[in-house]
């Protein structure tokens, strides 16, 4: 509880007043991308999801409007220019501009002012209806898994050759040698039945395994 910090803290509240608002349209609140990449934020944006809902709801607490989505001319929604680049500049670097990026591969790829996944997915509904409206082709599932693995060996092949990398924990100096010693396992002889019939009840036999 220390290091807890309360939307309605009067510092807090003060930082947001000044903060929020878009310096080129007052009247409405920064986005969430612009909010993340403010420096020393006085509170994180989960925070204030969970005490307000959403971003909507952070700018209605402070008597600001939200920017409204663009929308082009037919009612259906469209990409801002940063992210088209970016979904065109992964499809080129990954898939040789045949396919544009997974999901997977925008979320952990995408760099810039680009819109996040989840934006982008709010907005358009599927991830294959993003990719339609930078006019890129989406691949199925297993084509981007055979795309991942040919990725892997063609930088494995590059590399070169390695030895065996050591685990975490092998230190190297241990006094016990760790490489297999004596016989295989499956030259063992089997063990010897020793049978003593002496000292058990009647009926029964007494074995013991050597």
């Amino acid at each position: 509880m220390s290091k807890h910090v309360c939307p309605e803290d009067p510092a807090v509240v003060a930082w947001l007043t000044r903060v929020l608002p878009d310096p080129a349209d007052p009247g409405r609140m920064i986005t969430c991308r612009e909010y993340r990449d403010l420096p020393d934020k006085a509170i994180a944006q989960n925070i204030i999801d969970k005490a307000y809902g959403s971003w909507r709801g952070l700018a209605a607490r402070y008597g600001l409007e939200v920017r409204a989505q663009r929308r082009s001319i037919d009612g259906k929604p469209q990409l801002d220019a940063p992210s088209v680049a970016e979904l065109h500049r992964l499809a080129g670097e990954l898939h040789d501009g045949t396919h544009g990026p997974s999901h997977g591969e925008y979320t952990i790829y995408a760099t810039g002012p680009a819109m996040g996944t989840a934006g982008l997915k709010k907005l358009f509904g599927t991830w294959a209806a993003v990719l339609e409206a930078a006019g890129l082709r989406h691949g199925t599932h297993s084509y981007y898994v055979l795309a991942a693995n040919a990725r892997r060996k063609a930088h494995e092949a590059a590399r070169g050759p390695r030895g065996p990398v050591a685990s975490k924990y092998e230190r190297g100096d241990e006094a016990v040698s760790r490489e297999p010693v004596g016989l295989p396992i499956a030259s063992v002889q089997k063990p010897v039945p020793i049978v003593r019939p002496d000292e058990v009840y009647k009926g029964y036999v007494r074995t013991m395994i050597r």
